[in-house]
């Protein structure tokens, strides 16, 4: 097995997964999208909300329960109800 794919297994073989990079949000297995707008996306997970906070913020890719946030990133937070 080469390296690639036991990183990948590791990191996917999770609840969820959040990165954060330069102007990008990555996030795995996400429920739902709650909110989706240019300032605000909210994305709802099993046992909180993810709030991401920024200015021109688009999905950059998505896919089933990833997704990739471009913008500028202003704010990642967890939210418990």
């Amino acid at each position: 097995m080469n390296i690639f794919k036991s990183l990948s297994n590791f990191l996917y073989d999770k609840e969820y997964f959040i990165a954060l990079y330069e102007n990008e949000v990555y996030v795995y297995n996400y429920y739902d999208i709650i909110f989706l707008g240019e300032e605000k996306i909210i994305l709802d997970f099993a046992k909180f909300n993810l709030l991401i906070k920024g200015q021109n913020l688009l999905v950059k890719q998505l896919d089933k329960k990833e997704m990739l946030i471009g913008g500028i990133i202003k704010e990642v937070s967890k939210q418990y109800e």
